[in-house]
């Protein structure tokens, strides 16, 4: 009789097994019926008065199941599970060389953008047309009166197709390519047990007064068709586990340090036991922290930056829009007075051939390395959102010299093809698309050791008459993202000493001169914000302070970005660099009562 029962179970899970199989086909089989039957009859009906029609339609749904487990102390707070669907919709007018793309019109306020508009949640074939048709409507509005106003505006001014400096549209090959989709990890009870777990080792820790870990993650599922011929599905999925704790300092101020981890599947994550260890590293180093001097001086000097500590310098500033490696095409503006005018504001783009980082420096996207040495890569894809296939290496800086940016179908004036990088943008909410970086490799022709590294910078210090120089050192633990310490190093005996209330001022030229990089290799994974949309709507906060600026960017961030890989040099020095210290350092009131845990 077990035997029987052994071979029913078998061969009933063999049918799930295929029945599970056969719903995803015909998940997709729905979703591209849908679309494509909505495409053909948008791009040969949809036509406003003498507007003309569309000569390119572009559809992608996009499905994502979504959930976070956050717990503290050993008890849950948090456990979701979502699904989301949405589809966005591109319409353009014209042709390759001008439609309605790269233009404003400051006079007229026309309103066009890619739309973004909820489909059901069972991906139904009436329910994704009916989407589909409401999103394509407006968007085609937008873009028909866009285009009209913007040729007419040309005309008005003797402006020709070929005195723009690039086509509007870039053309690219025709693709269709299917990927299947990941084995689901989903597990709800797993991921409780872990994070329960995990959360109760702080109540060891008495002057924690807060903690908290939390796992964020999605499974998503890409489906597009365009007007081209090119149709493809591609899936995706990431888990983020943040450790987060709060302790009081000498001046009863609240810090708080965290823990980042970040991989393309749970069972890659580090174990119970390894992540404990390291929470026992972070709880050490925020005693540390808590018994450090503060800082109260200003340092122009030489700065070491070690493993973890050097990573986020290297590529979260570089790769902002605009003043960055990706590439922000300059709009062809109507003003009421000037009329139409080229946009003008600063860009990477006009540095092209020229010297943008130390000449040390070399920076390439390998988007098709899946690991490197060992380690899975957060930032590696075969298929880009448009369904191009990207280059196996793409070179964007070669000895300090910029070479190209990042840039998606839309051309700027140097560059008139795709990287084929467009790349999902994943929110709290939401699952949209931008152009951004994939594996960036930072890599250096010159490397020295760690001795030849601390020599170079006692000689700068000396050349400088210093006292002391920093290094700035990241917790030695599994995390891709873990505190950095600030440590003060005496130039005439190389003793240290911790110090805190430590601010790094970052500029565009901070990496234009590095005296030395590691010999070594760091490797770490990410999400990617994006920083030029955050400073923006930073400068609403300008005189606030410092802290209280760290603490409202933090929480802009949150669990959002681009999912990205860093490989680079485990060492960087920078041969001046600015440190400022603490400015609020007056004595706050102690609790009225102590925490509970500390009884």
């Amino acid at each position: 009789m077990r035997i029987i029962n052994k071979y029913i179970i078998a061969a009933f899970a063999l049918l799930v097994s295929i029945s599970a199989i056969a719903s995803e086909k015909s998940s997709s089989t729905k979703v591209f019926k849908a679309m494509e039957d909505e495409l053909e009859r948008n791009m040969t009906q949809l036509e406003l008065d003498d507007s003309g029609t569309p000569f390119y339609i572009g559809y992608w749904v996009t499905s994502a199941q979504r959930g976070k487990v956050a717990a503290t102390m050993g008890s849950l707070v948090e456990s979701s599970l979502s699904d989301g669907a949405w589809c966005s919709v591109n319409v353009k007018m014209g042709d390759y060389a001008l439609n309605d793309e790269k233009y404003w019109d400051k006079v007229n306020k026309i309103n066009h953008n890619d739309g973004y508009f909820s489909v059901p949640l069972d991906l139904n074939y009436d329910g994704i047309r009916k989407s589909l048709w409401i999103m394509t409507n407006n968007v085609y509005k937008g873009a028909a009166e866009k285009y009209k106003n913007k040729t007419e505006q040309m005309e008005r001014q003797g402006i020709a197709v070929d005195d723009l400096p690039s086509p509007d549209f870039s053309k690219e090959e025709v693709k269709e390519t299917m990927q299947d989709e990941l084995e689901n990890e989903i597990s709800k009870v797993a991921f409780e047990r872990n994070i329960r777990e995990l959360s109760a080792h702080f109540k060891n820790f008495s002057d924690i007064i807060e903690s908290d870990v939390e796992l964020n993650y999605q499974h998503i599922m890409h489906y597009s068709v365009n007007s081209e011929g090119i149709k493809f599905q591609t899936p995706y999925r990431f888990y983020v586990l943040t450790v987060n704790a709060t302790m009081l300092d000498n001046n009863n101020h609240t810090f708080n340090q965290s823990l980042e981890y970040y991989h393309n599947s749970f069972k890659a994550l580090p174990s119970v036991d390894e992540i404990t260890s390291d929470i026992n590293l972070l709880v050490e180093n925020m005693q540390a922290y808590k018994k450090a001097d503060k800082y109260k001086d200003v340092y122009n000097g030489p700065v070491l930056f070690m493993d973890k500590a050097g990573v986020d310098m290297c590529y979260s500033k570089t790769f902002k829009k605009g003043m960055g490696l990706v590439g922000n095409p300059r709009n062809l503006v109507f003003k009421k007075k000037e009329g139409l005018v080229r946009a003008e504001f600063k860009t990477w783009e006009d540095y092209i051939s020229k010297k943008v980082v130390d000449k040390k420096l070399s920076v390439e996207l390998k988007p098709l390395m899946s690991e490197y040495k060992g380690q899975p890569m957060l930032g590696s894809f075969s298929l880009d959102l448009d369904g191009l296939v990207p280059e196996e290496t793409t070179l964007l800086i070669k000895d300090g010299m910029l070479q190209q940016q990042i840039v998606g179908r839309t051309p700027t004036a140097i560059q008139h093809t795709s990287s084929r990088h467009k790349r999902f943008y994943v929110q709290k909410n939401s699952v949209s698309h931008k152009i951004a970086p994939s594996v960036v490799k930072i890599s250096t022709n010159e490397v020295k050791t760690d001795e030849e590294i601390k020599a170079s910078m006692l000689a700068l210090a000396e050349e400088e008459g210093l006292e002391y120089v920093f290094i700035v050192k990241a917790l030695d633990c599994h995390a891709d993202k873990a505190p950095v310490s600030y440590v003060k190093m005496n130039v005439s005996d190389g003793s240290e000493e911790v110090v805190s209330g430590v601010s790094f001022k970052y500029s565009d030229r901070t990496l234009m001169k590095v005296e030395a990089l590691g010999d070594g290799e760091y490797v770490t994974n990410a999400l990617l914000p994006d920083y030029a949309e955050i400073e923006n709507k930073m400068k609403r906060y300008k005189g606030a302070p410092p802290e209280i600026l760290e603490i409202i960017k933090k929480q802009m961030i949150g669990i959002q970005g681009t999912p990205i890989s860093v490989i680079c040099p485990d060492a960087l020095l920078l041969e001046s660099a600015e440190l400022t210290g603490v400015k609020n350092n007056i004595k706050s009131a102690s609790r009225v009562v102590p925490s509970p845990m500390m009884e």
